[in-house]
């Protein structure tokens, strides 16, 4: 469910008795509709926590790839099975492109090293990872929602030639 606030352009603020939590502004101008996505006013206040790069993001993002490469590299599995455990550390994008895959064909059987992670300090909202296996290196983009929230697989790569 999608709530709104309106807003108008003006100087005066009052609670409006008809959506509980909503403030209605008065004064001649436009409205403007502001999503609220259902949060209570005072988590509109605080507002969700903008990612940074600090030590606790970068060990989730290391473990996070880890987890992936280890559901990933299971070319032993049915591809039902291998979809639907692999399924849990995806973005809903990743579960579409992969839908189909034969884990058959996946060359890569074990982890062989710890992830590393190239960081953009500017975005902690997005990260690459490079994991090593047995049968090369393979990047990981991994995402986030916001500070605190799992990364989630968004692609998985092979890299050729390393």
């Amino acid at each position: 469910m999608l709530a709104s606030v309106v807003v108008l352009t003006t100087g005066c603020a009052a609670t409006n008795p008809t959506t509980p939590g909503a403030v209605v502004t008065t004064q001649t101008g436009s409205a403007t509709a502001v999503p609220t996505l259902g949060l209570s006013p005072q988590a509109l206040q605080s507002g969700p926590t903008e990612p940074v790069w600090d030590q606790e993001s970068k060990d989730s993002a290391r473990r996070a790839a880890a987890a992936v490469m280890e559901l990933f590299a299971r070319p032993g599995l049915s591809a039902t099975a291998w979809a639907n455990e692999l399924a849990a550390v995806m973005t809903p994008k990743a579960i579409t492109d992969f839908y189909g895959t034969d884990p058959a064909r996946i060359p890569a059987h074990h982890v062989t090293g710890h992830p590393s992670l190239t960081v953009d300090p500017t975005n902690g909202f997005s990260v690459l990872a490079t994991v090593a296996t047995d049968a090369g290196s393979y990047r990981i983009q991994l995402l986030r929602t916001m500070a605190g929230a799992p990364w989630k697989a968004n692609r998985i790569t092979a890299e050729f030639g390393h």
